[in-house]
């Protein structure tokens, strides 16, 4: 599987590897969004350190903008860390 949710105590981690592809990333989305831990959530951390190959699609990046903006409304005090090398994710960051 190409990602994996590391639940914590008080956040999660989102650990990514190999090929990962705008539907894996879809599919990490729902997965946290519909788990009831979400709402009390204080951290996400997003791994893309051992990804191998990526690939957003233009379209893709403004879901994640406004799934995102959508799950902040139920959890306004999560904060989120993106890590990883390629320069993409600065972009879909600043989204």
């Amino acid at each position: 599987m190409p990602f994996e949710l590391i639940w914590k105590p008080e956040g999660v981690v989102i650990q990514y590897a190999g090929i990962v592809t705008d539907d894996d990333i879809q599919q990490a989305n729902l997965d946290l969004f519909d788990d009831p831990r979400f709402e009390t959530l204080k951290y996400e951390i997003c791994i893309y350190t051992d990804i191998t190959a990526s690939d957003r699609s233009s379209e893709f990046v403004r879901w994640v903008a406004e799934f995102d903006f959508q799950a902040s409304q139920q959890n306004p005090s999560i904060c989120v860390a993106v890590v990883g090398e390629q320069p993409l994710l600065k972009g879909i960051t600043n989204m």
